[in-house]
């Protein structure tokens, strides 16, 4: 018989040894590590080890098709440990997972909680992401085009750099194509530099010129 002391050691020196798919995943005993795990975050919710417990409880439950307690724990660990790096991931997996099923203000709720604690992890960018990319479902252009141009000041090497870049030309250019083709033209021109300032090698930029030059 494993003691509950025995348990929690076990659990740390298999952590600390990052050997979790070796002991489990690979020899498909899921069932045991999930027992393990509940037992460990439900008898230790205060130890250290018991953030990692419950995602890792949460990842079995998915890969088993049990995702509806998969997304509690998720929730749980999010509203538990929101400082700890699991919290905060378990934060980014549930809003990826359903990041489309709910509306912006929703979401934006949903991150107070992590935009309020330091960027340990490197989990902002990603959410700042989803609530761009929320805003742009929901054709609220304007916004998300502020968002985005945020976004591009912070994070110049992101990923998602050439993505939200070409949203924001193509809605810079939309723009100032309207207010052309009402031949408002003292208010075009500012806009059309602006935006071959901006994208100078843009593919508009023919079309551009020839603004300039009618």
């Amino acid at each position: 018989l494993i003691t509950s002391s025995a348990c929690v050691h076990i659990f740390r020196y298999m952590y600390e040894q990052q050997d979790f798919s070796f002991l489990f995943y690979k020899k498909n005993r899921l069932d045991n590590a999930l027992k393990l795990y509940t037992y460990i975050y439900e008898k230790y919710p205060d130890d250290s080890s018991a953030n990692t417990a419950i995602f890792r409880s949460a990842s079995i439950l998915h890969k088993t098709g049990r995702d509806t307690d998969a997304d509690q724990l998720l929730l749980r660990l999010k509203q538990l440990y929101p400082d700890r790096e699991s919290g905060q991931r378990a934060t980014i997996e549930y809003a990826e997972k359903y990041l489309n099923t709910k509306p912006y203000e929703y979401w934006n709720k949903f991150f107070e909680d992590l935009f309020t604690r330091p960027d340990s992890y490197g989990l902002h960018e990603q959410a700042k992401y989803m609530l761009i990319k929320t805003l742009y479902k929901e054709n609220r252009m304007a916004e998300a085009v502020d968002m985005i141009s945020n976004f591009l000041g912070m994070y110049p090497e992101s990923r998602y750099y050439e993505e939200l870049n070409t949203i924001k030309e193509d809605y810079m250019f939309a723009q100032l194509s309207d207010v052309y083709n009402k031949k408002d033209y003292i208010t075009a021109e500012p806009l059309i530099n602006r935006f071959n300032t901006e994208y100078p090698d843009s593919k508009y930029k023919p079309r551009t010129d020839i603004m300039l030059n009618e």
